[in-house]
Formats: structure tokens, C-alpha cells, sequence
């Protein structure tokens, strides 16, 4: 993919693995459209893209809500006249007990998660396929890849989702000339393992416990891998070394991978 030259929006493009891949982008010449909910950080990203040399502009949307997004889309086709890339990267992180997770917090984060890549392909994929190009990259998680966390289960169902979508989109929108890329970085240090809503046992929304972040990539790094798979036309790009490997052994006995997993628990306190 050629990126120079290209308009790219970017969801929850103001901080984390947004902020680092709309940053990257820009380095690539692209011009670059940042969709968010914070005002305050849209505005400091933005002023940083700008440095860089290339177009931006900055959207307060709230990829949950589809006239949000919709109305983003007219601002940036007003703006920018296209969009060419489309980055589906906003999400939120819910976890905590499984059975006090109410039935609105698994809303939310599903509206989010899923509803928000579903808004963005309703306002952007008709242009792109009545021109016959263009592209849509969705960020998901290794937790897609390796769904081992017992604890954010609505968040993993969130990015299964989102990779099953994109598997699926690709077998109609490739013959149409519109690339498909799924994105599932590991642990990326950021703000947003940090800031996810953890549910207690009595049902309470808690502080979410610090999270180990040993061994995360600098959110630079993870928007350089994003980047180098963009530019190569892939449609998987992870931050997981030997993840295909890994996928291979999990697929051939999915009971063994089961167990696995299960073994590599800690004991419960």
C-alpha cells in the first residue's frame, strides 16, 4: 500500500495505540483525521501531527453513537474530500467477576468495541467501494489470537468479534479493491489496560488493580509494526512474536490448548 498522499482517519486517534499509529501515519505522508472523544488531547495530537508537516484535523466523535460517526464523516469529506484509510481503533477494556458483570457493561463496551468499527464501515465503505480503492485496518488484540484472560471476558468477546468481521469483510471487499488489515497488537504500554472498569464480586465498579506491564512495547513500536504490515498489503498484522506458530499448535488440539491455558493460571486466592 502506498501511503503517501492518502487521507487517513484514525478512531480513538488521540492517545495510546491511536495517538502512535496516527503519529506514524503522518510520518508516512499521509494526511491524517483524528476521531475522539477527548477534546483536550485531540487538540495536543493534532498540533504534534502538525509538526510533522502534513494536513490534520481533529473530530470529537463517539464512535458508539452512529450519527457521531456519521456526521465526522461529512466533516472529513468536507475537509479532506476522501478518506482513504480508515482506521477502526477506539475500544474500551471491561473485566472483572464474570457472574456481577450486568448486562449494561457488556452493552457498553460491545457498542464500542464492535458498534463502533460497524459505524465507521457504514460512513466510509460506500465511497471507498464506488471508487474501487481504498482501505480499512481495525485494531483488535492477541487476546483475539489467544483468548487466555478469564477475567475480561466481555472485552475478549469484543475483539473475536472484530477479527471474525474482518476475516469475512475481506472475501467481499478485497474483489471490490478495498484492502482489508486486522490488527492485533500484544501488550502495549499505554494508558488503557490501565484505565479499563473492572467489576468486584458485589457487582461495585472498582479500580482496576495496576496492571504488570513487563515486557509491553512502546506504543511507537507497535505503529511501526502496524505501518510496515500496511505498507507490505497484509490483512494480519501482530505484535506477538511466533503468534502464527502458536495459532498452528492451538488449532490442532484446541482441547490440549484449553489446558494449557487453564495450567498456566495462577491458583486462586
Amino acid at each position: 500500500m502506498e501511503l503517501r498522499g492518502q487521507v487517513a482517519l484514525v478512531t480513538g486517534g488521540a492517545s495510546g495505540i491511536g495517538r502512535a499509529i496516527a503519529l506514524a501515519l503522518a510520518r508516512e505522508g499521509c494526511s491524517v483525521a483524528i476521531a475522539d472523544v477527548a477534546r483536550e488531547r485531540i487538540a495536543a495530537t493534532a498540533e504534534e501531527i502538525r509538526a510533522v508537516g502534513v494536513d490534520v484535523q481533529g473530530f470529537s466523535c463517539d464512535v458508539a453513537n452512529e450519527a457521531d460517526v456519521m456526521a465526522t464523516r461529512d466533516y472529513a469529506f468536507a475537509r479532506f474530500g476522501r478518506v482513504d484509510l480508515l482506521v477502526n481503533n477506539a475500544g474500551i477494556a471491561l473485566g472483572g467477576s464474570l457472574p456481577a458483570i450486568p448486562a449494561d457493561e457488556w452493552e457498553r463496551v460491545l457498542r464500542v468495541n464492535v458498534m463502533g468499527a460497524v459505524h465507521g464501515l457504514r460512513a466510509f465503505l460506500p465511497a471507498m467501494l464506488a471508487r474501487g480503492a481504498g482501505w480499512v485496518a481495525t485494531t483488535a488484540s492477541s487476546l483475539a489470537l489467544f483468548p487466555d484472560d478469564p477475567h475480561a471476558v466481555p472485552y475478549v468477546t469484543s475483539k473475536f468479534a472484530l477479527a471474525g468481521m474482518c476475516r469475512s469483510m475481506a472475501l467481499y471487499l478485497k474483489p471490490r479493491g478495498v484492502g482489508v488489515t486486522l490488527f492485533c497488537p500484544g501488550l502495549v504500554d499505554t494508558d488503557f489496560p490501565r484505565n479499563a472498569r473492572t467489576i468486584a464480586r458485589d457487582g461495585r465498579v472498582v479500580p482496576t488493580p495496576s496492571p504488570v506491564l513487563e515486557g509491553a512495547l512502546a506504543p511507537s513500536e507497535a505503529a511501526r509494526v502496524f505501518v510496515e504490515g500496511l505498507r507490505a498489503g497484509r490483512f494480519f498484522v501482530t505484535t506477538v512474536p511466533g503468534a502464527a506458530e502458536r495459532m498452528a499448535a492451538d488449532a490442532a488440539d484446541l482441547d490440549a490448548a484449553l489446558e494449557r491455558a487453564l495450567a498456566a493460571l495462577p491458583p486462586r486466592g
